[in-house]
């Protein structure tokens, strides 16, 4: 498969990416409306214009603007990418189609206002702009489920079996448990017989499995599971935490001895590396550490294999991370967050 053309076009992509100092002038600005003046100088400048003809709200705005950018980047992806590569690119951004559906799950769950549902959402793969706002004229989440299965989509049977729980529970933890299991399964299955670039993408994915388990630890530490119990939560197809350690871990009376009890057990050093530096009760922290050990692998391996998938897969993250960065600044210049904790919250470009 020649890739030449394709990753040349995609590192012109990566070039017009933020880079840190590119981010100083939007900390500065004295508010939501200063900031989206600030982006109009940006590559974002367009669509820009064309939101704030049709919005009045800066979240707004700024939301319709990004969300244009990613799904006109997402689509001209695909459309110049070699037929043979396009299996790859559906791996690489099923991720954000999972982002996606968990987040709708959970906000029509907890009846949050479906607008700020909207604005946490990364339009991509089947789960355009479109589809997205289908999902979220849904009543409830039978509606949701629903409307997958009218469109064939394979996320429906997953969703469907963990209703009878969360109409038990009233949690929505076994449907985006059994999400989570479907589609690192169905990702692997994928990339079977794509040679080297299928190699590529089962690496970053094993990779996920393993911060997917690592989290689901600490997330259920000193909640009383049984083995038995936490085994259903463990999704099989990482390389650094083994089964028998999980549920060893999983019997952790808290989060600290939990913590303390992953350190040894997960056989990657940069994983280890990750966790060595996180408080027991910081999970947003460690879940933005573990995505950029998966960022600094897709980097590095886009440096070694200059020709396979992992330049496209490496720009896909770094654009969405641009993105939720640039949502996270307007919310905190909306909420009169200080500069200096904004700086700390955003994460750069590796």
């Amino acid at each position: 498969m020649d890739l030449s053309y394709f990753n040349a076009r995609i590192r012109g992509r990566i070039g017009r990416l933020f880079r840190e100092p590119d981010y100083a002038p939007l900390f500065a600005a004295e508010g939501p409306a200063e900031l989206i003046d600030r982006l109009r100088s940006s590559p974002y400048g367009p669509r820009i214009e064309t939101a704030s003809a049709r919005f009045d709200r800066t979240d707004e705005i700024l939301s319709s603007a990004i969300n244009d950018d990613l799904a006109s980047d997402l689509k001209t992806l695909w459309e110049e990418a070699p037929a043979e590569a396009r299996p790859l690119l559906k791996a690489v951004v099923a991720e954000w189609e999972v982002f996606d559906l968990k987040a709708v799950v959970r906000g029509i769950a907890r009846s949050v206002k479906r607008e700020e549902i909207q604005r946490e959402l990364v339009p991509a793969g089947e789960f355009d702009s479109a589809a997205l706002r289908t999902l979220l004229a849904s009543e409830d989440l039978l509606g949701v489920v629903g409307y997958l299965e009218t469109w064939g989509s394979p996320y429906a049977a997953p969703l469907k079996k963990g209703m009878e729980l969360y109409r038990k529970r009233g949690s929505t933890g076994e449907m985006e448990l059994r999400v989570d299991l479907f589609t690192f399964g169905h990702l692997i299955g994928l990339l079977k017989g794509e040679g080297r670039n299928g190699r590529i993408l089962e690496g970053v994915i094993s990779l996920r499995i393993d911060a997917r388990n690592i989290t689901t630890i600490l997330k259920i530490a000193g909640e009383g599971y049984s083995e038995e119990g936490a085994a259903s939560f463990f999704i099989e197809g990482g390389r650094a935490l083994r089964k028998k350690d999980f549920l060893k871990s999983s019997s952790a009376k808290d989060r600290d001895e939990a913590l303390k009890g992953l350190i040894v057990a997960v056989k990657d050093e940069e994983l280890r590396s990750v966790l060595s530096a996180t408080e027991p009760n910081d999970l947003y922290a460690l879940e933005e550490r573990l995505e950029d050990a998966a960022a600094r692998r897709l980097k590095r391996l886009s440096v070694v294999e200059p020709l396979s998938i992992a330049p496209a897969a490496s720009f896909v993250r770094m654009k969405v991370r641009e993105i939720r960065n640039l949502r996270l600044i307007e919310r905190g210049k909306s909420f009169g967050i200080p500069e200096e904790e904004l700086k700390r919250l955003v994460r750069y470009p590796l």
